[in-house]
């Protein structure tokens, strides 16, 4: 997970420690920074115990969640010319992972395998990329620590092996989870990941997205659910909320998302989304960093 120039970029305010810390990844490494606001994953459990917990969370008041202390940073990236799908994401678990699993500022570090060509969630537009690392860190300052630490160097020469460097996006969140997945670091669940623009006109915008969370939670298979808003300090960010879910199987995954009635995920997601402006992901999450 390299510190890379992306098309995508916030503002934050001038002089903030956001603003420092872009200032030197960008002299790094040419990076441009996507900021969002992220729960810390925490406890032991199984899978039952889990899609137990996620059902039990549609009798609960709606709420975003459980507020993490950690920041949980997104990239977003696409396949290196050559490369066939099945290479890419050999590479990227190592020697890749591998590496970046070296540095020892992040907390968690997992990698989200796309799933087809071109992963998306039916009903929303796709991004062109084919993996979304993500690593939390305690703060940002720590990002800034990981780009100067000489670990980092055959890391960022790996880059050019991996993904189009100048097309890599970056996503800064804080997350809020109504429910966790199973904490065993070898478990692989399916995750749809949705990437939400606010409709024009639309009020109490958390309120809506606690309720989105809410009723996904009560979904069967459902066994991990987590929301971000964007991080303070970043002006007009690229989305005003996320929402991850994840699944047991993706037969699961298939039977909630492709529901066309007034209770599936799309028509939930329509009563305060802009439909084209969100983007959404289909993925595995491979976790390589996890306590």
């Amino acid at each position: 997970m390299n510190m890379a120039r992306g098309s995508y970029c916030s503002n934050a305010k001038s002089g903030s420690l956001f603003m420092r810390i872009l200032a030197s990844l960008i002299a790094a490494s040419g990076l441009y920074l996507i900021a969002s606001p992220s729960v810390v994953l925490a406890g032991e459990g199984t899978v039952a115990a889990d899609v137990a917990k996620c059902a039990g969370i549609s009798t609960s008041t709606a709420s975003l969640g459980e507020k993490g202390q950690k920041v949980k940073v997104y990239a977003f990236i696409i396949k290196k010319p050559g490369l066939t799908d099945e290479q890419f994401h050999a590479h990227w678990r190592d020697p890749h992972g591998t590496l970046t699993a070296t540095l020892p500022y992040f907390k968690r570090y997992v990698q989200n395998h796309g799933i087809g060509s071109l992963p998306t969630l039916p009903g929303l537009t796709p991004m062109p990329y084919l993996g979304i690392p993500t690593v939390w860190v305690d703060q940002l300052s720590d990002l800034e620590a990981a780009v100067a630490d000489p670990l980092y160097a055959p890391l960022d020469r790996d880059v050019d092996e991996l993904y189009i460097r100048d097309k890599a996006a970056w996503l800064f969140t804080t997350e809020y989870s109504r429910c966790v997945s199973p904490t065993n670091k070898a478990f692989a669940p399916i995750k749809a990941q949705v990437f939400i623009k606010q409709k024009p006109g639309t009020s109490d915008f958390e309120g809506h997205m606690a309720e989105f969370s809410k009723a996904l939670g009560s979904l069967p298979g459902v066994i991990g659910l987590t929301a971000a808003l964007p991080l303070q300090g970043s002006d007009a960010p690229l989305f005003d909320g996320v929402v991850e879910v994840s699944f047991e199987d993706q037969d699961h995954f298939e039977a909630a998302w492709t529901d066309d009635g007034p209770d599936g995920a799309l028509a939930m997601l329509d009563t305060f989304a802009d439909r084209d402006g969100s983007r959404g992901f289909l993925s595995r999450e491979e976790r390589v960093i996890w306590p």
